[in-house]
């Protein structure tokens, strides 16, 4: 079996407070015990993730009926609040449409930009190679011929190893929350 992990990113390159916005989930998700306050080494990055709560399948669209998330090892959950670059993990890219004119930018700098946004001396910005307008990279949407996505933030939820279908109640309240839609990224590892 092969490890997986879904991501809840908001779709806003930069929040001025990350640590802030990714506390105030934190505390949500513990709150209504959708993970627990105990942390341990339940990720793959090595660092320590959040275990699932006792009321974790409630957001779930399957309630996880075959209780696959308390049966594995690498089940946690982590908060992000650093800048990161939320990936298919291999799966490939496609496309890279400019938010103006929706022409492809896979052949565009979109790699170099995103590298420096990440390492923290770019300001994440793209100019489009078609149309010349110049938008956040986290605007360009990045595609690839499967359900493998891209995004772009300093805050996010990784699920490690959890159902693919989170409820759209439990999306909302996270939109509410952070103020911006939510992007789901799949990332097979």
């Amino acid at each position: 079996m092969s490890d997986h992990l879904i991501s809840l990113v908001p779709h806003k390159l930069e929040f001025d407070n990350p640590h802030e916005v990714a506390q105030t989930l934190t505390a949500y998700l513990i709150a209504r015990k959708y993970i627990s306050a105990t942390m341990k080494n339940n990720i793959l990055s090595g660092r320590y993730g959040f275990e699932p709560g006792e009321h974790y399948r409630e957001m779930l669209v399957d309630h996880d009926a075959l209780n696959q998330v308390t049966r594995l090892g690498l089940n946690g959950v982590e908060i992000i609040s650093t800048r990161t670059i939320f990936h298919g993990g291999g799966n490939g890219i496609d496309e890279v449409l400019c938010p103006a004119c929706q022409q492809n930018n896979l052949d565009a700098t979109w790699g170099a930009v995103a590298d420096d946004w990440y390492k923290g001396g770019g300001n994440g910005r793209l100019t489009c190679i078609h149309c010349e307008e110049e938008a956040l990279i986290s605007d360009y949407l990045f595609r690839a011929d499967t359900d493998f996505r891209w995004a772009f933030s300093n805050v996010g939820i990784s699920f490690y190893n959890w159902p693919p279908d989170f409820r759209q109640e439990f999306v909302a309240e996270l939109v509410k929350m952070v103020g911006v839609p939510i992007i789901t990224v799949y990332t097979h590892i």
